[in-house]
């Protein structure tokens, strides 16, 4: 199972329990706004989802004492081999029936509470939302053909500070964000709470995993700097030396070149505590490249 079903398997059996009826219309209005249709001819929601199909049948039955009629149809695109098993759940009803449907989910003051938002913004992502896996990459979007819903989407997710971007793909317009956080945020607001939780620890692990690796990384960098300016003074030191001209150093840089060559993988601080009395890094550094410019002076000659 992908992470977006766990999620989605989740949301059903949470939005279950019994809610507000206020808040099982805003949730029944972004079903309908995403995969369904509310004319003359009744109210219905066609989906590949079975639960999307339940979800929906238990709204109708709770808010409207109407009984759906459920039924499972195999679509076949053209050009596909294989079909799609499509649910449909529907109510064919008189014209009154219809009305009294869409005045109340047409209601400007439908989303006017918080919660109600929630709903919405939960229904949206049962019908058209999916996540990808957070071990690979952060990724939650909605897909839909009508910009309009998911512009109205955009919105309603604003309100909870959270920004999504718009973009096309192929002819379907797609709401989505890549921020790990404010995905774990939207979960939240969703109700997807193990989902949150399961997210925050992939996230936690990566997190500590990114610091390892910088981590490494600029221990590894400093290693080879080290590495290759110990390489290039002892190159200098033994080129005066072959050159005769090692008595060209003072007292103090003789020294530091000797404990240079006899400890060829100390640090800087390390040779500094060697010599009595002791100096700090920054004196053997300007040391160490007096003996440097030295060298460079004697190969120019």
């Amino acid at each position: 199972m992908s992470f977006s079903s766990k999620v989605k398997s989740e949301l059903m059996s949470e939005v279950d329990t019994p809610e507000p009826r206020h808040c099982g219309l805003a949730e029944m209005n972004a079903l309908l706004a995403i995969c369904g249709s509310l004319d003359y001819g009744g109210v219905s929601i066609s989906t590949e989802n079975r639960m999307i199909a339940r979800r929906f049948y238990g709204l109708m039955f709770r808010t409207f004492a109407r009984v759906p009629r459920v039924s499972a149809a195999v679509a076949v695109m053209p050009g596909k081999m294989r079909g799609r098993r499509v649910f449909a759940c529907s109510i064919s009803a008189e014209k009154p029936f219809v009305r009294a449907v869409a005045s109340r989910l047409l209601d400007e003051s439908l989303l006017s509470r918080e919660c109600c938002k929630r709903a919405y913004v939960r229904g949206a992502f049962l019908a058209c939302g999916s996540l990808s896996d957070p071990h690979k990459h952060y990724h939650l979007e909605f897909v839909n053909q009508d910009k309009g819903v998911i512009i109205f989407l955009r919105d309603t997710i604003s309100h909870f500070d959270i920004d999504m971007r718009i973009t096309l793909r192929k002819s379907a317009h797609v709401l989505y964000v890549k921020d790990g956080e404010r995905i774990s945020w939207l979960l939240n607001i969703i109700g997807a709470h193990k989902s949150l939780m399961e997210l925050e620890n992939v996230r936690i692990l990566k997190e500590v995993r990114n610091n390892i690796n910088r981590r490494v990384n600029f221990e590894t960098a400093n290693l080879s700097k080290t590495v290759s300016a110990a390489v290039s003074q002892m190159a200098d030191i033994k080129y005066i030396l072959e050159s005769g001209e090692f008595g060209l150093l003072s007292q103090s840089l003789a020294d530091v070149a000797k404990l240079r060559l006899e400890y060829p993988s100390a640090s800087l601080q390390e040779i500094g505590e060697m010599l009595s009395p002791a100096i700090s890094k920054s004196a053997i550094n300007h040391r160490l490249r007096k003996i440097s410019s030295i060298a460079e002076k004697l190969r120019g000659e």
